[in-house]
């Protein structure tokens, strides 16, 4: 994905990738994000952009009895139907396993 600033030009020639995303910076704040992720994907690759998929077999692995399982989330993730369901895959009853919404 190739930064841009105004089209193609004497600017797009003259940069590098940072020192474009150092002029967007100055004139567009709200576009930092998409220039930073794009410089991060475009040099370090993908895998530092995209976030990890969690694989709760290996969570509920290394936890113990004296060990809680904390899930803190983003907002607008919903795991109020897979954590219980997963548990009681798990034959958790329910002195083991409490949720907490702190909304």
């Amino acid at each position: 994905m190739e930064l841009s600033i105004c089209g193609s030009g004497e600017w797009d020639n003259a940069c590098n990738e940072l020192q474009k995303m150092l002029i967007i910076r100055s004139l567009r704040p709200d576009r930092v994000s998409f220039c930073a992720t794009s410089f991060i994907t475009n040099n370090l690759g993908s895998r530092f952009v995209e976030p990890p998929v969690l694989d709760m077999q290996h969570v509920v692995g290394d936890s113990s009895t004296k060990t809680p399982l904390i899930f803190v989330l983003s907002p607008g993730v919903v795991s109020v139907k897979f954590v219980p369901s997963f548990f009681n895959i798990l034959n958790f009853s329910h002195p083991l396993f409490l949720s907490i919404n702190m909304d």
